[in-house]
């Protein structure tokens, strides 16, 4: 770690491929990472399987989760 970086950011080891924010994946963890813990329906998480190859943050997740369909891209600037 060098000087000019923090503890917290440090672990952070991924980037949102949704929002591009840098944020911490647990999939490699050995405890169950922190998006585990919501519920995504079968129909969303095939949407992001085929729009996403990686992990997204937990902040999209949940917005994502709580919007209607087809809301998977963030709305534009």
């Amino acid at each position: 770690m060098t000087p000019s970086t923090s503890s917290a950011d440090a672990d952070l080891n991924s980037a949102c491929p949704r929002c591009r924010q840098p944020f911490r994946c647990g999939v490699s963890d050995a405890t169950p990472c922190t998006c585990s813990t919501l519920q995504l329906s079968d129909e969303l998480r095939a949407r992001l399987a085929a729009r996403y190859d990686s992990c997204l943050c937990i902040a999209c997740l949940v917005e994502l989760s709580t919007m209607a369909p087809p809301a998977i891209d963030p709305p534009a600037p």
